[in-house]
This record gives C-alpha cells, structure tokens and sequence, in this order.
C-alpha cells in the first residue's frame, strides 16, 4: 500500500515523518510516566496512530514505518531507561557526597557515571540485539 492509498483511507493526510517518529516517541514517554506495567510496540504504536488520527493499523500496514517505528520505540524506551538510571546514580552521588549544592567536583562526577552508565546499557542492547539476529 503506498502513501497515498494509506492517506486516502484514512482521510487524513500522512504527517511528515518528523512528526510521526515525535508522536511514537511522545508516546512512549507518556506510558512510562503512566507507570504501564509493560506497554508494547503495538500499543504504543495504536496510541500514536489515534491521537494523529490515522487509520488504525498505520505503522504495520505501511513497509517502511513498520520497521521504523519498532526501532524509535526501543530507542526511546532505551532512552528513559538510560535517563532513569543516571538519575539514580545522581541521587546515590548526593547521599554519598553528602552534597550541600558547592562541590565544585559534581557536576564532573555526575556526567562520568551517567556515561558510564550508558556506555553499559548500550554495550547489553548490542549484545542482546546479536543474540537475537543470531536464533533467526
């Protein structure tokens, strides 16, 4: 199905795709702040395609955003999880530290454990990600 078949069923013109990955990503932020115990790529992607007013099915149905969109919801998911965990390494920093707001060294500490933190959790998805391809 191209573009315009999609647009036309829907009635609603397709978004540009800067608009359509912000609203999976604008979703995904949302699920996490709603505390949702395990929202999934299809709810969220069913979110996204209602609040845009596109047919339901958008993102599946379509050969390039099928795809696309899987990738920017597990980026941003990674993203918030990455974000969540620096701010947990930021928060034990402060206790340890006993941080009265002068340590002139925090800010320094901070960022190094933050990227430390990252460079981790990506090092796990990139491992993870070749375990995957490898079982298909």
């Amino acid at each position: 199905m191209s573009d315009s078949e999609l647009s036309e069923v829907s009635t609603t013109p397709v978004p540009p795709d800067s608009e359509l990955e912000q609203s999976l990503r604008r979703e995904v932020v949302k699920a996490q702040r709603a505390g949702l115990e395990d929202p999934t790529v299809n709810s969220i992607r069913a979110a996204s395609e209602e609040k845009l007013g596109l047919m339901p099915g958008f993102y599946k149905s379509h050969n390039i955003w099928v795809v696309r969109s899987k990738q920017i919801i597990k980026d941003q998911f990674v993203s918030l999880h990455i974000s969540m965990r620096c701010s947990q390494a930021l928060i034990s920093i402060l206790y340890h530290l006993g941080y009265s707001g002068r340590d002139p060294e925090f800010s320094t500490s901070t960022f190094k454990v933050c990227k430390a933190e990252e460079a981790h959790l990506r090092r796990k998805r990139t491992v993870a990600e070749e375990e995957e391809e490898g079982r298909n």
